[in-house]
Order: structure tokens, then C-alpha cells, then sequence
């Protein structure tokens, strides 16, 4: 762990998109002596476009091997692939995976869930309503289509048993949980604990409910995944709007809640965040963008690994004048953090 001040990083609300180190969306304010000074931003147009037609996005190298990032878009009613040119331009992909829809998709990501080599596209749905849903609103059938890379695709959620036409969902994480080469997935619902999907390849594949996993958060928003303490095991930090749950994977999918981090940090909750290594010292760090501080405020919050201790320290109590906490929000918000400007 390194003084937080030789971290670089700034904060930036939409349109905004060419962030350099934490881009945090919705209802932020930010301190105006972080505002970046004027360059060559991409045009505010695209991204106001994009963010006022989509509810969830998720970004990937899809199927046209050009090495630009294409854009999965979940909205309500039909969900829209969008083909990158690398200069922050989207256009609407020439065949789309539905020619309609009439429900609202709560999350979309784009993931190898077949492990054939390329990537396919996940829609997770509910009737209509908010997103994240809550336990009140209706679910409906999601879907999971395959990438044939002929510009067709067909609908495996069935086949997968992710239809999931009971359990409004609110978010998927995916990543491979037992340590097998394939991608395996944590479904969070408003309803319900955690399920999870267990990926055995060739359209075969287990479902884990709570008792199984030792899931037991409830009302779930979001999820992220990382090895924070080098064990070797992907574990799983999970939001809950009031509460902030780490689990570490035991493996054998089996998780266990991690009690001192719930003491001391749990209370921050939030609904979305991420592990990254803020402070480069090697070790993953978890950014919390919309916590509910100890001064009664919401706004960004750090949590800085103190490896090899196997525990999170917040930054607010190493270093009090960290930019983060000069941040507020009105209500929800997400984050990105990465280099975005290669430094």
C-alpha cells in the first residue's frame, strides 16, 4: 500500500467519455478544480446518444476481427449490436440478434459461454420497471444468444438453463470460478440469493443455489470479481445497495463471507464498483462508486489492500484529503477505473 497521493487519477461525469482515471456516471457532482481542461474530447453527441438510449452496455472485440471495441447495448424494448470504427464512432450492426422486443433488458454482457473462441451475447430481462429491478417486478425470459459468425445467432438460454423466466435479474458477473478454462457465471437477482451457473462445455452445466455456494447475500444489485489476496481463486465482492458483501472462493464452489471485512466496511454498500490496483503497488484495491460514507454523505469511496495483511484499509482514514472524497452523489452511480491515456 502507497500513499494515495502518488496515484493519479481523475473523475469525470457524461458526456465526458476520455477519462483518465475514474469515469463515475449519473448523479455526481465533482469539485469544479477537477474538471479536466479542454482538449480533443470525442463528440459529446455519440455519447449522450448512447447514454440516453441504452440502460446497460457492455463493451468487447465481438465478431468483425478489426480490433475495435463493439458495444452490446440493452435497452427497452429491442436490444441493439453496435459495430465500432476506433474512433468512438457505433454503428448499428447490418444483422441484429431479435428483430424486436417488448420487455427491458436489466443487464447485458457479452461473454464465451460455449468456449468456441467468440464472444456471445447475454440479455437479462424483466417485463418492464426500473433497473436494478427490485423484488416487486416481474420477470420474463432472458436470453443468451449464440454467436454463429455468419451474422446469425440462436437463442441457447433454454438449452443452458439461463431462461430464468421466474427470477428477475438484476446482474450477472462472469468468470471462471472452479479454475477449468471455462467461463462460469454468478446470477444476482432482487428476489433472491445468488444462483450460480456452473459450466461443464457442450451445452452441459450445473445450477448452485445458496445452501450450495454459501451465497446468502439477499437484494443483490451488483457484483465484481478479483484475487485480491493472490490465493490462486477468483473472489466475489458484491453490492447491495445498504451493504457491501466480500466472499472469498474456497473453491469447489463453495464462497465464504468474509466477517471483518463485513465489520468494518460493509456498512459503505453501494451499487457498483470494481477492484483495481489504484495505488500500483501490485496489490488489487476495490473503488466503491456510490458508498454511503461515515459523514452521512454518498459519493466514491477507496478501499486500499494492505498486502500481505489480508484486509482493506479505507483510504478516508490514510489519507483524509484523497480526491475521492471531495466527490458527492444524489442517488446511484457507477465507475470505470483504468489507464485510459496509456501513462
Amino acid at each position: 500500500m502507497v500513499p494515495l497521493h502518488q496515484s493519479r487519477f481523475l473523475l469525470l461525469t457524461l458526456p465526458m467519455l476520455f477519462l483518465t482515471g475514474v469515469l463515475l456516471e449519473s448523479g455526481c457532482r465533482r469539485p469544479a478544480a477537477d474538471v479536466a481542461p479542454p482538449g480533443n474530447p470525442p463528440a459529446a453527441p455519440t455519447a449522450q446518444t448512447l447514454a440516453s438510449e441504452g440502460t446497460v452496455k457492455a463493451l468487447a472485440e465481438f465478431n468483425d476481427n478489426d480490433g475495435n471495441l463493439d458495444l452490446w447495448l440493452g435497452r427497452a424494448g429491442q436490444d441493439l449490436l453496435l459495430l465500432g470504427d476506433g474512433k468512438g464512432k457505433f454503428t448499428q450492426a447490418p444483422a441484429q440478434p431479435e428483430a424486436g422486443g417488448e420487455h427491458l433488458t436489466t443487464c447485458a454482457r457479452l461473454a464465451d459461454l460455449d468456449s468456441d473462441g467468440d464472444l456471445d451475447l447475454l440479455a437479462m430481462r424483466i417485463k418492464a420497471g426500473s433497473v436494478p429491478p427490485d423484488q416487486t417486478q416481474a420477470a420474463t425470459g432472458c436470453r443468451v444468444f449464440n454467436n454463429n459468425l455468419d451474422g446469425t445467432f440462436a437463442d441457447l438460454a433454454p438449452a443452458h438453463g439461463l431462461a430464468l423466466a421466474d427470477l428477475p435479474v438484476s446482474a450477472v458477473v462472469h468468470d471462471d470460478f472452479d479454475n477449468d478454462r471455462d467461463i462460469d457465471m454468478v446470477v444476482l437477482s432482487p428476489s433472491s440469493q445468488p444462483l450460480c451457473w456452473e459450466n461443464f462445455r457442450v451445452g452441459r452445466y450445473r445450477l448452485l443455489d445458496a445452501k450450495a455456494s454459501k451465497l446468502d447475500v439477499t437484494r443483490a444489485i451488483s457484483a465484481t470479481t478479483g484475487n485480491p489476496f493472490k490465493t490462486g481463486n477468483r473472489d466475489l465482492l458484491v453490492f447491495a445497495g445498504k451493504e457491501l458483501v466480500l466472499y472469498h472462493n474456497r473453491g469447489r464452489w463453495e464462497f465464504q463471507r468474509d466477517t471483518e471485512f463485513s465489520t468494518k466496511h460493509g456498512a459503505l454498500g453501494g451499487t457498483g464498483g470494481q477492484f483495481v490496483d489504484i495505488d500500483n503497488d501490485g496489490d488489487l484495491d476495490i473503488v466503491i462508486a456510490d458508498a454511503h460514507r461515515r459523514d452521512g454523505s454518498r459519493g466514491p469511496a477507496l478501499l486500499l489492500n494492505d498486502w500481505p495483511n489480508t484486509r482493506f484499509v479505507d483510504a478516508a482514514d490514510v489519507d483524509p484529503g484523497n480526491s475521492l472524497g471531495r466527490w458527492s452523489c444524489d442517488g446511484d452511480a457507477v465507475c470505470v477505473a483504468a489507464d485510459f491515456n496509456g501513462d
